[in-house]
């Protein structure tokens, strides 16, 4: 550090915070550990793609090709991306309001899925694509995990005891 000194006079130096390094380098490491079941399969096989389609003799292999094919092929990536983009505001609405938050999104989420089922959508400037995308399920999955269904396993219960 004295030789930094020496050539660079006007040198600031900051104390380090090593715990703060410590806690945030393990929060780091827990999510590529994390993460790591789903990437490293998911590199090897958009890297085996393009090798295949080289070996099947698919002329066109280039590289305008092999981003053509990462669009389309790997169209989940792009769901995904979007509902983890989206999460964060659905995770503070559902903190907000609860179960009963839970239940005004499924009800929103299932009306606009059968509108687009049927290609009756009247809210066409109104953009709700998000209510009838992926997002539902991960907020159903929420709801029913969470939901207690005291009828139904009474029901359940009372049907096979008889």
């Amino acid at each position: 550090i004295w030789q930094a000194k020496k050539k660079c006079p006007d040198l600031v130096l900051l104390k380090p915070h090593y715990e703060k390094y410590k806690k945030y380098f393990k929060y780091e490491l827990e999510i590529y550990s994390s993460m790591q079941p789903i990437l490293i399969p998911f590199i090897f096989w958009a890297l085996i793609l393009p090798i295949f389609r080289m070996f099947l003799g698919d002329i066109n292999t280039g590289v305008s090709v092999y981003i053509k094919t990462f669009l389309t092929q790997y169209w989940f990536v792009w769901m995904l991306i979007g509902v983890y983009l989206i999460l964060p505001i659905v995770n503070s609405f559902i903190n907000k309001y609860g179960i009963k938050g839970a239940e005004y999104f499924l009800v929103i989420w299932f009306i606009c899925i059968l509108l687009n089922s049927f290609g009756y959508y009247p809210f066409y400037k109104l953009e709700l694509s998000y209510f009838a995308g992926y997002l539902g399920y991960l907020v159903l999955g929420y709801w029913l995990v969470n939901k207690e269904f005291k009828f139904i396993i009474n029901f359940i219960l009372n049907f096979f005891n008889t």
